[in-house]
C-alpha cells in the first residue's frame, strides 16, 4: 500500500522520518531539492531501497549512473503516453519493480564506493588499469559476467571492488539494458573502475585486460581465431534469443576450463544450459546469495541447477573472478 506523497526533496525526507516505508520512489527532477540529493540525504539518514524514476536520454545518462552509485536499487524509466494496453503494462512493470525493490536485501541499497587505488595508479599519467600487455595480446582466461534484471548496482559493486591483478585476463559482461543505455553508461564505468572498456559489436577482437559489455538484447558468439578470440553476432534463426546460452556455449566450447562465469541477478532461465557447458570442461560457476539480488530468481535456480559456488560478497567474488589463477 502507498503510504504516504511528497511534492519535493525537504518535503520527501520529512515524510520518511515519519511513515518509515518498506520502499521509496523519488523522481530525479524535484522542487526545492532533486532526486539525487533526497538520495545521499536517505542513505547517510538510514538506508532504504529506493528506485527512481527517470526519463532516460543521453543527457541525463550522468544522473541514471549516479543514482545507481549513491544506492539506488533500480532506476525505472517514467512511463510514456501511448496505446492503453501499452500505458498499463508500463504501470504493472513500474508496479512490480518497486515490489521487488521493497524486499531486497540492504546490501544491494548502499552508497558504491570505489576501491583504493596505489599511488602510482592514482596519478594522472597512470590513466586506466591497463597493466604492461599490450594490445592485441591474446587473453590466457575469460571473465563472463551475467548481469540480468536489477543487477546493474551488484556491478558497479564488482568493478569498483576489482584489484585486476592478473592483465591477461579478458572479460565480457551481459547486461539486461538496452545497448543505448550501455553506451550511454559506459564512460563513467570505465572511468571509476579504472578499466579499458568497450561495447561489443560484431567481429570485435577481445584483447587480455579488456572488459566488453554488450546487451542481452542481441546474441553473440564468442569464436576462437588463431590464437586471439573474437565475438560474431548470431543469426535468430541460428538462436533464439538466449544471449547468456549463446554466449557461455560458444565461450567454453572455444576455451574449455578457462572460464568463469559469474551470476549477479535475473530472471529466467536463460544461462542455465550455457553455465551447465562451462561446468563440464572444468570452468568454475559463482553467484550471489539469491536474498542479494534484486531479482533473486535466476540465481536461485542455477544454485538449484548447477553445480555453482554461492558467493556471499561481491568483493569476495571480485577477488575470485579476477585472481591470477582460479583453482
Amino acid at each position: 500500500a502507498m503510504l504516504g506523497v511528497a511534492h519535493g526533496g525537504v518535503e520527501a525526507l520529512a515524510v520518511l522520518e515519519k511513515l518509515k516505508p518498506d520502499v521509496v520512489t523519488l523522481d530525479i527532477e524535484m522542487p526545492r531539492m532533486d532526486g539525487l540529493p533526497t538520495l545521499k540525504h536517505i542513505m547517510i539518514r538510514g538506508p532504504l531501497p529506493v528506485v527512481i524514476l527517470s526519463a532516460f536520454t543521453k543527457e541525463t545518462s550522468q544522473l541514471t549512473y549516479e543514482s545507481f552509485k549513491y544506492g539506488a536499487v533500480d532506476v525505472c524509466t517514467k512511463p510514456v503516453k501511448g496505446e492503453l494496453r501499452d500505458m498499463e503494462a508500463q504501470r504493472q512493470d513500474l508496479r512490480d519493480r518497486v515490489a521487488e525493490a521493497a524486499v531486497v536485501h540492504m546490501d544491494a541499497a548502499q552508497y558504491i564506493r570505489r576501491a583504493k587505488r596505489t599511488a602510482a595508479a592514482s596519478s594522472p599519467e597512470a590513466g586506466p588499469l591497463l597493466s604492461s600487455i599490450e594490445e592485441g595480446t591474446p587473453p590466457s582466461r575469460l571473465v563472463v559476467i551475467g548481469c540480468g534484471a536489477g543487477g546493474f548496482p551488484a556491478l558497479l559493486k564488482l568493478m569498483f571492488a576489482a584489484s585486476w591483478d592478473d592483465p591477461s585476463i579478458v572479460s565480457v559482461v551481459c547486461l539486461a539494458m538496452p545497448q543505448r543505455v550501455i553506451d550511454a553508461l559506459l564512460p563513467n564505468l570505465a572511468k571509476d573502475s579504472g578499466r579499458r572498456m568497450e561495447s561489443v559489436v560484431p567481429g570485435i577482437v577481445l584483447d587480455s585486460g579488456g572488459c566488453y559489455l554488450v546487451s542481452s538484447d542481441s546474441c553473440y558468439h564468442l569464436v576462437q581465431e588463431g590464437s586471439g578470440v573474437k565475438m560474431e553476432q548470431a543469426t535468430t534463426r541460428e538462436d533464439p534469443l538466449r544471449p547468456l546460452d549463446c554466449l557461455l556455449g560458444s565461450a567454453s566450447r572455444s576455451l574449455g576450463d578457462g572460464i568463469t562465469a559469474g551470476i549477479l541477478s535475473g530472471v529466467g532461465d536463460d544461462g542455465l544450459e550455457g553455465l551447465q557447458t562451462v561446468k563440464q570442461p572444468g570452468g568454475c560457476v559463482l553467484v550471489l546469495p539469491p536474498p542479494a539480488c534484486l531479482k533473486p530468481e535466476f540465481p536461485r535456480r542455477v544454485l538449484q541447477t548447477v553445480s555453482a559456488e554461492e558467493v556471499q560478497t561481491v568483493t569476495d567474488m571480485a577477488r575470485l573472478l579476477w585472481s591470477p589463477k582460479r583453482t
